[in-house]
């Protein structure tokens, strides 16, 4: 499993990147990630090829049917 854990994720292309490298990963199809996110029919594809932003609500549900781990980050004051 690919962790990235040195960087924050500050774009919605650092999203798109993530989830097209985790759903390859698992195997899964922009479909079957459509599914398991509950979301409509190309939704994940939209966002896998940056023609979508994706949410709060969204990226929660994506994480869970990819099985990604969201940890919240401080940022540093120096």
């Amino acid at each position: 499993m690919t962790q990235i854990t040195d960087r924050a994720i500050t774009a919605p292309s650092d999203w798109a990147t993530l989830f097209r490298i985790r759903a390859r990963e698992l195997g899964l199809t922009h479909r079957e990630v459509d599914g398991l996110a509950d979301l409509t029919d190309g939704y994940f594809s939209k966002i896998c090829a940056g023609m979508k932003i994706p949410g709060g609500e969204i990226i929660v549900r994506i994480c869970a049917a990819l099985q990604i781990e969201l940890r919240p980050v401080e940022k540093s004051t120096s």
